[in-house]
């Protein structure tokens, strides 16, 4: 189950892979779902019979409890007003053993403790801004035993490297 899906671009990345076999994308946008969804999904190559889309607000997503094996949201988890809510409807989704990942979440960080928000600033922003220990203890407060996890390795330099490492990564910001 993706929360948030937007135009289920991390729905049909995850519909690509043969282990996967349904994704459940989860949006409050009519327009994200019924236009931009399948232009992603289509550019993507993913089957689009494995994704499920579901117009619905992401803390009442209309699932049966325990109906996920893992539960995703990519850059959407920030936008909740309630996290500690958002958190606890995906503890519900999943079975035991199951896992919930939060994907691209902008965190804040030593030297950065606050964001550019840009248009949406401008227009009464629903950017919500954490620390990496403030999405650790909205997990926890929902049931969750979380951890957090680097970046992944992608990056080829030795300087692009050395920022995913501590002491620069402390001060980056990647959760």
């Amino acid at each position: 189950v993706e929360l948030g899906a937007g135009p289920c671009w991390l729905s049909a990345t995850l519909a690509k892979e043969p282990a996967v076999d349904r994704v459940i994308a989860v949006e409050f946008s009519r327009r994200r779902l019924e236009e931009l969804a399948p232009i992603a999904i289509e550019y993507l190559g993913a089957p689009s019979e494995k994704i499920e889309r579901v117009l619905a607000d992401f803390y009442n997503p209309g699932l049966p409890p325990e109906s996920a094996d893992l539960v995703f949201t990519d850059a959407s988890f920030h936008h909740s007003v309630d996290p500690v809510r958002l958190a606890r409807v995906a503890y519900e989704l999943l079975r035991p053993g199951g896992a919930f990942v939060l994907f691209r979440e902008p965190t804040l960080a030593l030297l950065r403790r606050t964001r550019e928000h840009g248009l949406e600033g401008r227009h009464g922003s629903f950017e919500h801004e954490y620390f990496a220990r403030s999405y650790l203890e909205h997990l926890r407060s929902a049931g969750f035993k979380p951890r957090k996890f680097a970046a992944s390795g992608g990056f080829r330099s030795p300087r692009a490297r050395a920022i995913l490492r501590p002491p620069l990564s402390w001060l980056n910001g990647v959760l």
